[in-house]
């Protein structure tokens, strides 16, 4: 199910877009609302979003696009959709590479073309598709994705942040690892790393870019290095 976060100071206008968002996505979401920076700020930092949905005029010392520099260095895995009533911020916004722009009032075709261009974009970035039961995850971005790990019959996909965006349970990591791209290699039997983010290998560790450690297994190490190397020969 997609998280969304809408963040405007009037509670008024975010009752309108949550309504909104419901009627486009057949109320396939789970929308949490904030209208002070500091109940933003608290969702944010207790839930990974999909989206947010940020005014850019708000009644705060921070503008929506300063705040939208922050959310975008802390949480890199969410899309950012402005929401605002002047078109004077249109070139400014930019600096902050948002993913779409809807200018108020809110109207179902243009919070519509808003979803359709996230959804665009995450289906071009890497991503795979987890079905559980008769349930089924769409479009789990790989972009963020650090590490996979398995515990007691859960697999959890962790961040930049070293955040658990994705858990699953009952879903073996064999299941998954043959969906994945390259850069992706299982270096132990309960760890799987991206190795987009290592930023060092050592016996019998990895180091990843957010000083996190992921633990590779002595059977799989000389086989680990040589991936590591040959993926390094490549990008370098």
């Amino acid at each position: 199910m997609i998280r969304i976060l809408i963040y405007d100071d009037e509670k008024q206008q975010c009752d309108i877009l949550e309504n909104l968002l419901f009627a486009c996505m057949n109320e396939k979401a789970k929308i949490d609302q904030a209208d002070t920076i500091d109940k933003a700020l608290d969702c944010l930092e207790s839930t990974v979003y999909n989206i947010v949905f940020m005014d850019i005029v708000l009644d705060s010392d921070l503008n929506g696009i300063d705040l939208a520099k922050t959310v975008q260095k802390k949480y890199p895995q969410t899309r950012l959709v402005y929401i605002t009533g002047y078109i004077k911020y249109c070139e400014e916004i930019f600096t902050t590479s948002p993913d779409a722009l809807i200018l108020k009032p809110f109207t179902e075709s243009n919070v519509k073309r808003a979803l359709d261009i996230v959804q665009h974009k995450q289906k071009s970035s890497d991503c795979i598709c987890i079905a559980v039961g008769n349930r089924s995850i769409d479009n789990i971005s790989l972009e963020y994705i650090t590490y996979l790990e398995t515990v007691s019959r859960k697999l959890t996909f962790f961040d930049t942040q070293a955040r658990a965006v994705y858990e699953f349970y009952d879903i073996k990591m064999t299941d998954v690892i043959e969906k994945l791209p390259s850069y992706f290699i299982q270096c132990h039997k309960s760890f799987c790393v991206n190795l987009k983010y290592a930023k060092k290998l050592e016996r019998f560790k990895f180091t990843l870019e957010n000083s996190r450690e992921v633990p590779v297994s002595q059977s799989r190490f000389q086989e680990t290095k040589s991936s590591y190397l040959k993926f390094l020969e490549e990008t370098l």
